[in-house]
């Protein structure tokens, strides 16, 4: 977790640095703003079993910094829903179960003006778990909800991939695709399992 804490601290030194070059030389400043968007939230790997989409949501805030006209860096901080949905059959009885992982997840993106109005990102993510749950519930017998952090690591890496339109210089909206890189499971077996989500969602620049 230390290492973590460096890596992060390390980026925005350095993204701290190159906003105070670029307002010096293209007198453009650091734009802030907030973001909110669906999640599709789902797990894959080969102890997923049959796992299936989990809505959820991210909210958050950035900060966009051009570094020339075409390229800009974007570091963000969110809190995001994730998880996933599942069946399970036991002791003569039907359940569906529900994981909900949450994380504050904080990406840095690097960003591509493609054309007016368009541009292309890409960068990678490190999420900090906040509280992991699941829920079995059955029609007949009810529902029950257990802890179930000890068993899922503490943070996750991946990388993401996403698109923006820009509909006024303030408001734009974002799909972007963020998938993980490391096994999430934190037991002695059946660990093969790594977050996958797809987010919609808007955006405003102050």
């Amino acid at each position: 977790m230390k290492y973590f804490s460096l890596i992060i601290l390390f980026v925005f030194s350095v993204i701290s640095v190159n906003a105070q070059d670029v307002d010096a030389k293209m007198t453009a400043k650091p734009k802030f703003g907030a973001k909110a968007s669906l999640n599709l939230a789902n797990i894959l790997g080969d102890d997923a079993g049959d796992a299936n989409t989990l809505v959820g949501y991210s909210v958050g805030f950035f900060t966009e910094i051009a570094l020339t006209e075409t390229f800009s860096i974007q570091p963000e901080i969110l809190y995001s829903a994730q998880g996933s949905k599942s069946h399970l059959f036991y002791g003569g009885y039907n359940f569906d179960v529900t994981m909900k992982l949450n994380y504050i997840n904080v990406p840095v993106m690097f960003k591509y003006k493609a054309a007016d109005k368009f541009s292309l990102e890409a960068g990678p993510y490190i999420g900090f778990l906040t509280s992991a749950k699941l829920k079995l519930k059955n029609s007949s017998l009810g529902s029950e909800t257990e802890d179930i952090k000890d068993l899922i690591k503490s943070t996750d890496l991946g990388f993401a991939l996403g698109m923006n339109y820009d509909f006024t210089d303030s408001i734009f909206t974002n799909i972007r695709y963020s998938g993980g890189l490391v096994e999430i499971g934190n037991t002695d077996s059946d660990n093969n399992i790594k977050n996958s989500n797809l987010q919609i969602g808007l955006g405003i620049r102050f």
